[in-house]
């Protein structure tokens, strides 16, 4: 969208701000394999003849710092799976480009179809969420788990949310279990409404 407010306005577009527009492209379709839209496509094939795209290999080759392998390492130890549903903590703040490319990761395993990775932050719950499943929608389900303590939404396959500090007692005394049950049951209800009747 930021790129087509360029092209309609007949803005010059310098070669850095179309680098990380191209880039912010890719990472946000996983390199064209998740929720494409024909103006992501359009967009990129303008970008592509402005962008650096040198540069943009040097970023998608050297992403990850010391800090960002410990985040990728503690979700590892905290994954849990749930029929086809990854959970993952990270009980301290990190981006929220990072909390997506973890999400991102969990998604990869075979047997997960539907990713929720959550930080800590400010007291409360930064969350980034992915889905691969026909009958769930990322960001509405997000929105019905976080309904009465924070916020969230987003598209098909990508959402994010957040629960504020002020909220965390709703979720107590067993946060983590009342993350999943929340998620699980928006999942569940998803399911029923969305899944042909056999």
């Amino acid at each position: 969208l930021v790129t087509q407010y360029f092209v309609d306005s007949h803005t010059t577009m310098d070669t850095n701000t179309a680098t990380i527009l191209l880039y912010g492209i890719r990472m946000d379709t996983a390199s064209f394999t998740r929720g494409v839209t024909d103006l992501d496509i359009e967009m990129f094939a303008y970008l592509h003849r402005l962008a650096d795209n040198q540069e943009i290999n040097d970023l998608y080759s050297n992403t990850m710092g010391l800090d960002d392998l410990y985040a990728y390492g503690e979700a590892i130890k905290t994954i849990q799976i749930y029929e086809n549903v990854g959970f993952a903590k990270i009980s301290f703040d990190c981006p929220d480009g990072l909390i997506a490319m973890i999400s991102d990761f969990i998604l990869g395993l075979d047997i997960v179809e539907f990713s929720v990775v959550y930080a800590v932050r400010n007291g409360g719950l930064k969350f980034s969420v992915r889905n691969e499943n026909m009958y769930y929608h990322a960001g509405t389900l997000t929105a019905e788990a976080l309904a009465d303590i924070g916020g969230g939404g987003g598209h098909y396959s990508m959402a994010g949310g957040m629960v504020p500090a002020a909220f965390m007692e709703k979720l107590q005394p067993n946060v983590d279990f009342a993350v999943r049950t929340r998620f699980m049951n928006a999942i569940e209800k998803m399911r029923k409404e969305n899944e042909p009747d056999e």
